[in-house]
């Protein structure tokens, strides 16, 4: 989501979490705790996106998924 780790995303990883036991959650932090509050400032944080740094960041969540036990890790 482009706003960032906002109350929404946390919510949502909540609850996946809590489906049982075999369910982890991950929410690797694009924007390095920053959050969009509004539209102007969500556009900002993303067009100053570092791409090759999120791509690594999403490959270390991956990784660290699957050390930890995850068979199979769905992202989007």
């Amino acid at each position: 989501k482009w706003w960032g780790v906002d109350f929404e995303i946390k919510n949502h990883v909540v609850k996946i979490s809590q489906l049982g036991p075999r369910f982890k959650a991950l929410i690797p932090s694009l924007y390095k705790g920053k959050v969009g509050l509004d539209v102007a400032e969500a556009q900002h944080l993303m067009d100053g996106l570092n791409w090759q740094g999120a791509v690594k960041d999403i490959e270390a969540s991956i990784n660290w998924l699957k050390a930890n036990g995850s068979k199979k890790v769905y992202y989007r």
